[in-house]
């Protein structure tokens, strides 16, 4: 005769224990599919796509990571600790209804992700990058799943195989993170690449100012010093790291430059609209590392026409 089980009741420290658990199991599933989908979206840039702010993400995505699984991983070490003293525990009904809630979401996310898949596959946009994506999103969706069902056991010898179990994601995390280093960069290059976004907002900014001049006066500004104005309060940016000015010059009538010193490469794929469409042209900003000058001549007619709200 089966013996029937009840659920066992709960203390507020035991549903700390699960709540915090389980949050963090979330925000460390969301944050590794995220990364790694970064991490694709580096290695096979699309022409079509303009992936901004990929950088950015990795490293929110990277931090959360970071934090979030040791906290999860301290947190369950923490529940198994009080499942040795008492197998019974594992039938509190906090515990499995946080654990159904979760299964639930992982599947409705296999689901939907092989939606997708079967839907690319008939509009005939199956592309490899979006196949690795698939296929991440499956595989850590199908890996929490297995290992919830696994949590749902309640045999006294899961405990060990569990630290066998987190020492190996412990490992597989590592080597995910040590490969955004590889094509993201180091935190003191990601810095330098921040402040050549800076560099590049700056000289924007200046050549608004430095078109905005010209409307008004139909010359351009001898230096820039010329750009600012009682009314229309401009302070003329300067390197954010050096804190030096940037270089202006100009060439004839029309024709102008803007100078700064860049730190690094830009990467017009990914990152940062250095290719920015406004309208009917284009306006480029890639730069090399070291001195670069953007050479900008005016077109009358074009300016004239056109809002200025258009041209920073």
């Amino acid at each position: 005769m089966l013996k029937k089980r009840t659920s066992v009741k709960s203390t507020p420290h035991q549903v700390f224990l699960h709540f915090m658990m389980m949050a963090m199991l979330y925000v460390s599933v969301i944050s590794l599919i995220t990364l790694v989908l970064q991490y694709i979206d580096l290695l096979f840039p699309d022409e079509l796509i303009w992936y901004g702010g990929v950088f950015e993400t990795i490293r929110y995505s990277s931090s959360s990571l970071i934090v979030a699984f040791p906290i999860f991983l301290l947190s369950s070490w923490l529940i198994g600790k009080e499942f040795e003293k008492s197998l019974n525990l594992r039938q509190m009904a906090v515990r499995k209804w946080l654990i159904y809630l979760t299964l639930f979401v992982a599947g409705i996310t296999m689901i939907v992700d092989m939606i997708q898949l079967v839907d690319r596959f008939y509009s005939g946009e199956l592309t490899v990058p979006f196949l690795l994506k698939v296929v991440t999103i499956l595989v850590v969706t199908g890996c929490t799943f297995g290992y919830l069902v696994w949590e749902l056991k309640e045999k006294k010898s899961l405990q060990f195989r569990t630290d066998i179990l987190a020492g190996v994601v412990s490992i597989v995390l590592l080597i995910i993170l040590g490969g955004g280093f590889l094509l993201a960069g180091t935190p003191g290059y990601q810095r330098d690449v921040r402040l050549d976004e800076k560099r590049v907002q700056d000289l924007q900014s200046i050549q608004y100012e430095i078109i905005e001049y010209w409307r008004s006066k139909e010359k351009l500004p001898e230096k820039l010093t010329d750009l600012e104005r009682d009314v229309h309060y401009f302070e003329i940016p300067v390197d954010p790291e050096t804190e030096e000015g940037y270089e202006y010059s100009v060439a004839n009538t029309l024709t102008f430059e803007v100078c700064a010193t860049f730190a690094t490469e830009s990467k017009q794929d990914v990152g940062y609209p250095y290719a920015i469409d406004w309208g009917d042209r284009y306006v480029q900003w890639g730069h090399t590392a070291g001195r670069v000058c953007f050479e900008r001549t005016i077109d009358p007619d074009f300016y004239r026409e056109k809002s200025p709200q258009r041209y920073r």
